[in-house]
Protein backbone atom coordinates (compact mmCIF):
# COMPACT_ATOMS: atom_id res chain seq x y z
CA UNK A 1 0.00 0.00 0.00
CA UNK A 2 1.14 3.49 -0.86
CA UNK A 3 2.05 5.42 2.28
CA UNK A 4 1.44 9.12 2.82
CA UNK A 5 5.11 9.44 3.76
CA UNK A 6 6.14 8.33 0.25
CA UNK A 7 3.64 10.68 -1.40
CA UNK A 8 4.93 13.56 0.74
CA UNK A 9 8.53 12.72 -0.16
CA UNK A 10 7.84 12.96 -3.89
CA UNK A 11 5.57 15.97 -3.62
CA UNK A 12 8.52 17.75 -2.03
CA UNK A 13 11.00 16.38 -4.57
CA UNK A 14 8.85 17.45 -7.53
CA UNK A 15 7.80 20.79 -5.96
CA UNK A 16 4.11 19.90 -5.75
CA UNK A 17 3.85 18.55 -9.29
CA UNK A 18 1.08 15.94 -9.01
CA UNK A 19 1.77 14.35 -12.41
CA UNK A 20 5.47 13.82 -11.70
CA UNK A 21 4.70 12.45 -8.24
CA UNK A 22 2.10 10.01 -9.59
CA UNK A 23 4.36 8.88 -12.43
CA UNK A 24 7.26 8.21 -10.08
CA UNK A 25 5.02 6.25 -7.70
CA UNK A 26 3.40 4.27 -10.54
CA UNK A 27 -0.16 5.48 -9.94
CA UNK A 28 -2.61 7.75 -11.71
CA UNK A 29 -2.94 11.41 -10.72
CA UNK A 30 -6.43 10.81 -9.33
CA UNK A 31 -4.92 8.52 -6.69
CA UNK A 32 -2.62 11.30 -5.49
CA UNK A 33 -5.44 13.88 -5.55
CA UNK A 34 -7.68 11.55 -3.53
CA UNK A 35 -4.99 10.93 -0.92
CA UNK A 36 -4.25 14.64 -0.60
CA UNK A 37 -7.96 15.36 -0.16
CA UNK A 38 -8.08 12.93 2.79
CA UNK A 39 -4.91 14.10 4.54
CA UNK A 40 -4.29 17.48 6.15
CA UNK A 41 -0.60 16.63 6.31
CA UNK A 42 -0.42 15.99 2.55
CA UNK A 43 -2.37 19.20 1.88
CA UNK A 44 0.23 21.09 3.90
CA UNK A 45 3.12 19.35 2.10
CA UNK A 46 1.58 20.20 -1.28
CA UNK A 47 1.07 23.84 -0.28
CA UNK A 48 4.57 24.19 1.18
CA UNK A 49 6.16 22.49 -1.85
CA UNK A 50 4.45 24.83 -4.26
CA UNK A 51 5.33 27.87 -2.16
CA UNK A 52 8.95 26.75 -2.14
CA UNK A 53 8.86 26.44 -5.92
CA UNK A 54 7.40 29.94 -6.26
CA UNK A 55 10.07 31.33 -3.94
CA UNK A 56 12.77 29.79 -6.13
CA UNK A 57 11.17 31.15 -9.30
CA UNK A 58 10.89 34.63 -7.80
CA UNK A 59 14.56 34.52 -6.84
CA UNK A 60 15.51 33.44 -10.36
CA UNK A 61 13.34 36.15 -11.89
CA UNK A 62 14.97 38.72 -9.61
CA UNK A 63 18.43 37.58 -10.63
CA UNK A 64 17.55 37.63 -14.34
CA UNK A 65 15.99 41.09 -14.05
CA UNK A 66 19.05 42.47 -12.28
CA UNK A 67 21.19 40.86 -14.97
CA UNK A 68 19.65 43.21 -17.51
CA UNK A 69 16.80 41.19 -19.01
CA UNK A 70 14.30 43.94 -19.82
CA UNK A 71 11.31 41.61 -20.09
CA UNK A 72 12.03 40.13 -16.67
CA UNK A 73 12.57 43.60 -15.24
CA UNK A 74 9.23 44.89 -16.56
CA UNK A 75 7.40 41.78 -15.38
CA UNK A 76 8.92 41.98 -11.92
CA UNK A 77 8.03 45.65 -11.55
CA UNK A 78 4.47 45.14 -12.82
CA UNK A 79 3.82 42.29 -10.41
CA UNK A 80 5.91 43.15 -7.36
CA UNK A 81 6.02 46.92 -7.68
CA UNK A 82 2.31 47.76 -7.88
CA UNK A 83 2.26 49.43 -4.48
CA UNK A 84 4.89 51.85 -5.79
CA UNK A 85 2.92 52.70 -8.92
CA UNK A 86 4.40 50.22 -11.40
CA UNK A 87 2.07 48.12 -13.48
CA UNK A 88 -1.15 48.58 -15.30
CA UNK A 89 -3.78 50.65 -13.56
CA UNK A 90 -7.38 49.50 -13.78
CA UNK A 91 -10.45 51.40 -12.72
CA UNK A 92 -13.48 49.23 -12.23
CA UNK A 93 -16.80 50.98 -12.13
CA UNK A 94 -19.94 49.22 -11.05
CA UNK A 95 -23.39 50.04 -12.29
CA UNK A 96 -23.86 51.91 -9.01
CA UNK A 97 -20.96 54.20 -9.91
CA UNK A 98 -22.33 54.78 -13.40
CA UNK A 99 -25.77 55.76 -12.08
CA UNK A 100 -24.31 58.05 -9.43
CA UNK A 101 -22.11 59.74 -12.03
CA UNK A 102 -25.15 60.32 -14.24
CA UNK A 103 -27.02 61.91 -11.32
CA UNK A 104 -24.06 64.07 -10.32
CA UNK A 105 -23.65 65.27 -13.89
CA UNK A 106 -27.35 66.16 -14.10
CA UNK A 107 -28.03 63.76 -17.00
CA UNK A 108 -30.69 61.95 -14.94
CA UNK A 109 -32.66 62.91 -11.88
CA UNK A 110 -33.08 61.02 -8.64
CA UNK A 111 -36.76 60.64 -9.51
CA UNK A 112 -35.89 58.94 -12.82
CA UNK A 113 -33.61 56.54 -10.99
CA UNK A 114 -36.32 55.74 -8.45
CA UNK A 115 -38.81 55.13 -11.25
CA UNK A 116 -36.39 52.85 -13.09
CA UNK A 117 -34.92 50.91 -10.13
CA UNK A 118 -37.77 51.00 -7.67
CA UNK A 119 -37.84 52.87 -4.39
CA UNK A 120 -36.09 50.26 -2.24
CA UNK A 121 -33.06 49.76 -4.49
CA UNK A 122 -32.77 53.48 -5.28
CA UNK A 123 -32.95 54.38 -1.58
CA UNK A 124 -30.18 51.90 -0.83
CA UNK A 125 -28.09 53.34 -3.67
CA UNK A 126 -28.55 56.92 -2.45
CA UNK A 127 -27.84 55.99 1.16
CA UNK A 128 -24.60 54.32 0.15
CA UNK A 129 -23.53 57.40 -1.77
CA UNK A 130 -24.81 59.90 0.81
CA UNK A 131 -26.49 61.79 -2.00
CA UNK A 132 -29.73 62.43 -0.22
CA UNK A 133 -30.85 62.89 3.31
CA UNK A 134 -33.66 60.76 4.67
Amino acid sequence: MLEDKKIAEYLEKYKGNISATAKHLGVVRKTIYNRIAKSEELKAVLHDSRESMLDALETTLYDIALGGNVTALIFALKTQGRARGYGDQFKVETWHDEILNLIKSGKVTEEEVIEELGNELATELFATANLRED
